[in-house]
């Protein structure tokens, strides 16, 4: 369910140092907690760049930001995010540009270890 955001958070872009700090701490306190195999960090990435593209950077930022922060503590946990696959076939996502999912995913590329 969507919530708005309590303040300062609201007022906070999705590359900030408060943003970025805080999405580190939460991703470790995740791992130290489950000890998972794997780690996803984004939930359908993809569609950001069809709802609001102009957001897009920011968020390579963020998960630049969260991948390198959790590789230094976590070296071998592999990490990844879930696209929607159904962006990359137009027919069956007209809203999606094939051309801004290929760049969107290629941006994403050197921090997955798996796509």
């Amino acid at each position: 369910m969507h919530q708005p955001l309590p303040a300062p958070w609201d007022t906070y872009a999705l590359d900030s140092d408060e943003v970025k700090n805080a999405y580190q701490y939460f991703t470790m306190q995740m791992v130290d907690f489950f000890q998972p195999d794997y780690l996803v960090i984004g939930i359908e990435v993809n569609l950001l760049l069809n709802n609001a593209p102009e957001l897009w950077p920011r968020y390579v930022a963020l998960h630049q930001f969260a991948f390198d922060a959790l590789k230094v503590s976590y070296p071998a946990l592999p990490i990844s995010v879930s696209i929607v696959s159904n962006a990359f076939f137009p027919d069956s996502s007209p809203e999606s540009k094939l051309e801004d999912q290929l760049a969107g995913l290629s941006d994403l590329a050197p921090f997955l270890d798996v796509v």
